[in-house]
């Protein structure tokens, strides 16, 4: 089975085309054998779903590995200290966090667009 681990968004070339440009030069070269199969349609929704869960998991607040990190924020400050931290606080941080992936996504969106019709 081909494999396309190493596919990056180099030079602005969207992955559907280099994957294509991969799949002819493979075949010119001969590295592509007859009836040598592509990776299917679930294979690659697998990958994306665990790629996605990985990226949940990364300590970023208002994520749900934000929410791991403050649990365990709040249970080292219980026992060095007996307070647990303010609610508050947590809030805001998650908002601060929430507004900022926000952001982010707004500006990777209009990135793509632009690279698309202009």
């Amino acid at each position: 089975m081909i494999q396309f681990d190493s596919f990056m968004q180099a030079e602005g070339v969207p992955i559907y085309q280099q994957i294509i440009r991969y799949v002819k030069q493979g075949i010119a070269a001969g590295t592509i054998r007859d009836g040598e199969e592509l990776p299917s349609r679930r294979v690659l929704s697998a990958l994306l779903a665990v790629n996605l869960a990985v990226m949940n998991m990364l300590p970023i607040p208002a994520l749900d590995g934000g929410k791991i990190f403050f649990l365990i924020i709040d249970e080292i400050a219980m026992k060095l200290f007996r307070k647990k931290i303010p609610e508050k606080y947590e809030m805001a941080v998650n908002t601060v966090g929430f507004v900022a992936l926000m952001g982010f996504m707004l500006v990777v969106t209009f990135n793509d667009v632009f690279k698309l019709f202009g």
